[in-house]
């Protein structure tokens, strides 16, 4: 079983039995947010898959941290972890340091701290992206326009701090635009380059 696929599992299991705010299966967030990135490797993906098991379903922080940079299985007396450190400095950075209720930094703390990490910044767009997706089925209306705003400050900050990162925020910064219409120069200026990794 390679990296992403126990990332995947390990998901399922510690989110399965959650419910988001409007009944749903709280898994299709973590997953959506993965494909999201895919297709930037697969260290991406398993921060992405990742990216709320140690906020929402391990007791602390340093428990879950400590979960995920253990050994899963010794063979021929080679140690195999889980999880590269790749990916578990992706998943601490966009892990919120406190306890649900109880945080220690805020949210625009959380968001400066997360970009600092070169997977990090991509997860966390791609997460507030589909967080700001699903703002319809917060029944109440102060609650979606309190998280709207939150989460447009947090992309605005990001993507000052990272310009060419704004190609990830066009589905809900800016009016959206039809893929054919986009030239190929056009689509080039929006894809992140290697410096942004």
């Amino acid at each position: 079983m390679d990296q992403l696929d126990r990332a995947i599992t390990l998901a399922v299991e510690r989110h399965g039995h959650q419910r988001d705010k409007s009944g749903s299966k709280y898994i299709l967030h973590p997953l959506r947010v993965m494909n999201a990135v895919y297709h930037l490797g697969e260290e991406f993906a398993c921060v992405g898959v990742l990216h709320d098991v140690i906020e929402d379903t391990f007791l602390t922080r340093e428990e879950g941290l400590r979960f995920l940079s253990m050994p899963y299985h010794q063979l021929n007396g080679i140690m195999d972890r889980y999880f590269n450190d790749r990916v578990v400095q992706g998943v601490a950075a966009v892990s919120r340091l406190g306890v649900h209720g109880a945080w220690t930094e805020t949210y625009m703390e959380f968001i400066a701290r997360a970009i600092q990490d070169p997977i990090g910044r991509y997860v966390k767009i791609a997460d507030i992206v589909d967080n700001m997706d699903r703002l319809q089925t917060i029944i109440d209306e102060d609650e979606r326009y309190g998280m709207e705003r939150r989460y447009r400050k947090a992309l605005i900050y990001i993507t000052s701090e990272f310009p060419g990162l704004k190609y990830m925020t066009r589905s809900v910064l800016l009016p959206a635009r039809q893929p054919d219409s986009q030239s190929g120069k056009e689509r080039a200026a929006l894809s992140p380059t290697t410096t942004d990794l």
